[in-house]
Parts: C-alpha cells; sequence; structure tokens
C-alpha cells in the first residue's frame, strides 16, 4: 500500500515498488506460517492455583505475603514451573 502511495508520487521507481511489495508479502507469510506452531499457550491447572489459594489463605497470608509480594502471582509462578503439581 505504502509502495503505491509513494510510486503515485514518483518518489519510489516500478522496480523498487515490486520489491517492497515482495519483501512486505514474504514477511507477512512468514507471520502466518510461524505464529500458530512458535506461540503455545500453557493451559493454567486450575486445581493447582485453587489449592495455592486455599493454602495461602489457611495461614493468613493471602492477598499478600508477609513479604509484601503478591500471593496470587507468586501462586500463578509456582504452577507454571512445577507443572501443576506445586500444591
Amino acid at each position: 500500500m505504502l509502495a503505491l502511495v509513494l510510486k503515485s508520487y514518483g518518489v519510489i521507481s516500478k522496480r523498487i515498488s515490486h520489491y517492497a511489495v515482495i519483501g512486505v508479502s514474504v514477511v507477512i507469510l512468514a507471520i502466518f506460517l510461524v505464529t500458530p506452531d512458535e506461540v503455545k499457550v500453557k493451559p493454567y491447572d486450575t486445581s493447582c492455583v485453587t489449592k495455592g489459594m486455599e493454602y495461602y489463605k489457611s495461614i493468613g497470608s493471602y492477598p499478600r505475603l508477609s513479604t509484601g509480594e503478591d500471593a496470587y502471582g507468586k501462586i500463578m509462578k509456582m504452577c507454571d514451573r512445577s507443572g501443576g503439581s506445586a500444591f
């Protein structure tokens, strides 16, 4: 699109505009081909998070730990690192 606008004003030559269109097309194609395989969302084990919340509530450290850290954030990290078996 940008190549067409610049071409209409005579800013770039016909040859460069073809290379720009091909380059942009390759980048867009690469994004579509790579993204689904590369982006993997780990599903959180809700039972791990629930058990972690129950644990911190039972010791009186929810929503803030004694260190001032956010308990929910800590639970999410622990469940993520352990693959859902932290609690």
